[in-house]
């Protein structure tokens, strides 16, 4: 009888640390999957007047991006993100200095990177010669890689 309980207890508990480690595992998922949904609507917001070379646009679209809450997401992917976010803020900076030159190329380059076309961005980076600073656009092709990374260590789209 004893030992009845005993395997009975030890049962329960299992089973009762696998649901919580399946919720917590679910709960970062699905936060992931909310966070990029957000990310992705408020791209497509501000997409056409980023494609028409708006500074204030990229602007509006990264306040927008860092009020998306991160709350159940785990702590890499907030970090990816919010680096994901200043290298979308370098870029808007960045044309607003340069007086919004060499924008459309740009933007099809930050757009093919979002949108995981990373040979479009790649040749777009090639083709872009107005806007001579590779570095905030390979930074913000590389924010964007890392945040699919760690979603797609979550199992997140």
């Amino acid at each position: 009888m004893l030992n009845t309980r005993r395997v009975l207890m030890v049962v329960v508990a299992v089973v009762v640390l696998a649901s919580v480690g399946w919720w917590f595992a679910t709960r970062s998922r699905r936060s992931i999957e909310r966070v990029l949904a957000a990310d992705r609507a408020t791209y497509y917001r501000h997409e056409k007047e980023i494609k028409g070379g708006r500074a204030v646009a990229v602007r509006e679209m990264v306040r927008e991006m860092k009020s998306i809450s991160l709350w159940g997401c785990p702590s890499e992917f907030r970090v990816a993100y919010v680096e994901h976010c200043n290298a979308w803020a370098a870029v808007g900076g960045r044309w607003e200095s340069n007086k919004n030159q060499g924008l459309f190329g740009l933007v099809v380059c930050g757009f093919n990177a979002y949108t995981g076309n990373l040979k479009g961005a790649a040749l777009g980076l090639l083709k872009i010669g107005s806007l001579n600073d590779r570095e905030q656009q390979q930074a913000l092709r590389a924010s964007w890689e890392k945040v699919e990374a760690i979603s797609g260590s979550y199992v997140a789209r």
